[in-house]
């Protein structure tokens, strides 16, 4: 099942769990709308902290564009739903490369984490590394490190990107 072009947790969890295996091999799930998911609000104080809406802090994330990159595709980022006063320490993007396309080369001062979804690609990093990245696949990048992904095989390769200021900078 995709949702807005990208596979769905239970997808990714079972083409990472289970690979090829033929549908018919795969347990029965139902899936619920999330609306029907969702409990009611629970306003309280936790451990000393102000008081939190947990319904809305809690459950899918929505995403908006945040920019393509120049041969790839685009970018999305996490509109995370914490509070100014208590952000997450970290952020989250969603990007696709297109068959015959790389992702710009990236160089920031966070350290980054992708998460590969679908689709197979060529990472290189640190100007001469490289490996071949598949579905299910984590990699990691230090602040400062170079990397960039090629997309050469048959169908669109999507990610997404977990990011943090390391707490030296």
């Amino acid at each position: 099942m995709l949702t807005n072009g990208y596979p769905t947790a239970i997808d990714v969890a079972y083409s990472s769990t289970l690979g090829s295996k033929p549908p018919s091999a795969l347990p029965r799930v139902t899936l619920r709308p999330i609306a029907a998911r969702r409990t009611s609000p629970v306003v309280g104080n936790l451990d000393g902290m102000s008081s939190t809406n947990l319904a809305t802090t809690s459950g899918p994330v929505e995403f908006e564009h945040w920019y393509d990159f120049s041969e790839g595709g685009p970018v999305h980022r996490a509109l995370l739903p914490y509070p100014a006063e208590a952000p997450a320490p970290f952020e989250v993007a969603r990007w696709s490369v297109a068959p015959g396309t790389s992702n710009d080369l990236d160089v920031h001062r966070s350290r980054e984490v992708w998460i590969v979804v679908s689709g197979v690609g060529i990472l290189t990093w640190a100007d001469d590394q490289a490996t071949v990245v598949r579905p299910g696949e984590v990699v990691a990048f230090e602040s400062r490190v170079p990397h960039q992904v090629r997309n050469d095989g048959p169908e669109t390769l999507h990610a997404v990107s977990v990011y943090w200021m390391p707490s030296d900078d």
